[in-house]
């Protein structure tokens, strides 16, 4: 799947119906997360062809990125311009003129698949370029018989370890609430010691297609880029979504997954009646609450933590309750030993604090946002000798999982081989 489709808009004129037409074909066929519009001059409307307008109404994942490049829109300046554009993670870069019936199957077997017209063989305005990958020289001289001489290698590579606390998450998932398998949506491959053992169970690394705009609105702070991803992910895959901090107690019920989507309460309200938190979400594939949700980013806040993610998802709900059901059981927040279950009157105020050690028949998922993680579930040798409700959660895991035999004397973070 291409997570990523770049559509070319090229010159000074007015966006007509047949580009329409293009933009929703490539949306329909391919189901980008991202669509990025690549232009030279942004496209212009009149009182009949408002379709430009449409679309930004439309679309939350459209993005607009001016080419940096002079560019004659009939010419190879265009396929040049596909080139560098492709050339630093692959995808599909579209003309203007192109209109999807169905993905080439072609393109799956092939570093680099093109189609242009037989009217204008050397413009991409009225092509398809597909690359699986970023493309190297040899790749571009054998699909375009061109180099191009700017290449942009400007990706962001970092190492990022995984921690304890994060296996055990996953694990949960796996062994507590009974997924069949988990999809680990991050820039780079994690490494280290519990990455590879989780590379043993039914977990798939997906590389992340981050997100920039939402209905043409810059997303500049991480945890809004972290919450539309979800929201996307979700909207197009269908299945459930939880935060690195959330451990599984219980087996999700069949009941529970019959609903076409699930969310659950925060404790806090910040004036509203209530609010969701979007820690664990469930939905089908294309829901309607997520479509719905999805629109209220319309208005969207960047600079307003909880607004978009945690109120208006609240307001969703109210709009279309039908759409959603509202589980108080399926989480509860805890922070620095104290948890804030949201099925109990008054759980607002500190006085209706409980400890997490009375809670863990009572929810489907504990939800530890301090310390990241509890220090019971830090390290192997923290939860084996753990006395409170984390450790006994990790043990129950580790027993159901197949790796009981960890929680033997002879088994320490230092030593144990996996």
């Amino acid at each position: 799947a291409f997570e990523t489709v770049h559509w070319l808009w090229c010159g000074k004129k007015t966006l007509e119906f047949r580009h329409y037409l293009s933009v929703l074909s490539a949306v329909r066929i391919l189901q980008p997360r991202r669509l990025v519009m690549h232009f030279t001059d942004m496209p212009k409307t009149d009182a009949y062809n408002a379709w430009f307008n449409e679309l930004t109404d439309a679309l939350p994942n459209l993005e607009f990125e001016k080419l940096t490049i002079s560019v004659s829109c009939n010419s190879t300046d265009t396929l040049r311009a596909a080139l560098g554009i492709l050339a630093q993670d692959g995808g599909v870069f579209i003309g203007e003129n192109t209109i999807l019936t169905r993905f080439p199957k072609l393109a799956e077997e092939l570093p680099c698949w093109f189609a242009v017209s037989a009217h204008a063989p050397r413009s991409a305005s009225n092509g398809i370029v597909i690359a699986r990958q970023a493309l190297d020289a040899s790749t571009k001289e054998a699909c375009f018989h061109s180099i191009v001489s700017r290449i942009r290698t400007n990706k962001r590579q970092y190492v990022d370890e995984m921690s304890f606390g994060h296996f055990m998450s996953v694990l949960t998932a796996l062994h507590v609430a009974g997924f069949r398998h988990v999809y680990v949506h991050a820039d780079v491959e994690p490494k280290g010691r519990w990455w590879e053992e989780l590379r043993k169970e039914n977990v798939t690394f997906v590389p992340l297609v981050s997100v920039n705009t939402v209905y043409q609105h810059p997303v500049t702070v991480t945890a809004h880029v972290s919450d539309l991803i979800r929201y996307l992910v979700l909207y197009k895959y269908g299945g459930a979504y939880q935060d690195w901090d959330v451990f599984w107690t219980q087996h999700l019920p069949d009941s529970l997954l019959a609903n076409p989507a699930v969310i659950g309460f925060d404790w806090q309200r910040r004036g509203w009646p209530d609010n969701i938190n979007n820690g664990i979400m469930m939905a089908r594939a294309r829901s309607h609450f997520l479509h719905h949700f999805l629109a209220t980013h319309r208005d969207f806040r960047d600079r307003n933590w909880a607004y978009n993610s945690l109120m208006m998802s609240y307001r969703t709900w109210e709009l279309y309750p039908q759409t959603a059901f509202l589980d108080r059981h399926l989480q509860v927040l805890c922070h620095s030993g104290r948890c804030h279950p949201t099925w109990l009157p008054g759980y607002v105020y500190g006085g209706s604090d409980k400890q997490p050690l009375s809670l863990i028949n009572e929810t489907l998922a504990v939800h530890v946002t301090i310390p990241k993680p509890p220090t019971s579930l830090s390290s192997l040798t923290a939860l084996r000798k753990g006395q409170d409700v984390y450790a006994a959660m990790g043990r129950m895991c580790l027993v159901k999982s197949g790796r009981g035999r960890w929680l033997e004397a002879l088994y320490t973070d230092s030593d144990l081989k996996l």
